[in-house]
């Protein structure tokens, strides 16, 4: 099966990520990689790698086998537009009220009406727990609701990969677990692939847990992991 992303060998220039060693992975669509870091910062840094974002002394990174380095940047944002992203500090616009942010990217890169792109965004913040589409700004909502705020933005649009970064609380983490496998199982069945990096207990405890693929995240690099057997 055709990957819809590989990362070969990919090794950032110093200094442009607290990733020094070289990355390889290979997503294919259905794949869902669990990663264990502990540093909120690596998992942002392989995130920005996965997604371009991170200039390379060595290797190569493809998307739908586009190689970012070799895209301009008009195309390369358009790529973008078809990957879901949820950091793990959030990554709202403070401006903005938290359904514009979540709204923002999708109405950009899709050619969706906006009443559809709502009553989606609508239905997958119910999915996470919230009663709606936020309508406050990010200032104004705790930290939980704006953690699932912003896994539903995630899956706005339909995403082929989707990125998932660890909320920055181990009890936000735990929650999230269930809903967020809710929401990737028919992400997963109509070809989507996910990278997500957690220090969930559930995740890396439940016997069983419909990962593909299991990492530990380290500075020289993902090393190869068994199931249930994340450093604790």
């Amino acid at each position: 099966m055709t990957p819809l992303l590989e990362v070969e060998a990919a090794r950032p220039v110093p200094g442009a990520s607290p990733i020094q060693g070289a990355v390889t992975l290979h997503l294919a669509p259905g794949d869902l990689a669990l990663v264990h870091a502990e540093d909120p910062a690596m998992a942002r840094a392989l995130a920005l790698i996965c997604a371009g974002l991170v200039r390379l002394a060595a290797g190569q990174v493809r998307f739908l086998a586009q190689d970012w380095a070799a895209l301009p940047r008009v195309p390369a944002q358009a790529l973008r537009g078809r990957i879901g992203l949820a950091p793990g500090d959030g990554g709202w616009l403070p401006h903005l009220t938290v359904a514009d942010g979540m709204l923002l990217a999708c109405r950009h890169h899709t050619d969706l009406p906006d009443a559809e792109l709502r009553s989606q965004a609508v239905a997958l913040c119910k999915q996470f727990g919230l009663p709606g589409l936020p309508l406050r700004h990010p200032a104004e909502l705790n930290r939980v609701d704006l953690a699932r705020a912003g896994c539903a933005r995630a899956f706005l649009g339909a995403p082929e990969l989707i990125l998932l970064e660890s909320p920055l609380d181990q009890e936000t983490a735990d929650l999230l677990a269930e809903p967020l496998l809710a929401a990737l199982a028919p992400a997963r069945e109509r070809g989507a692939a996910a990278l997500w990096s957690t220090r969930s207990r559930r995740a890396w405890n439940t016997p069983g847990f419909p990962a593909s693929q299991w990492w530990v995240l380290q500075q020289d690099g993902l090393k190869g992991d068994e199931p249930c057997l994340a450093p604790r």
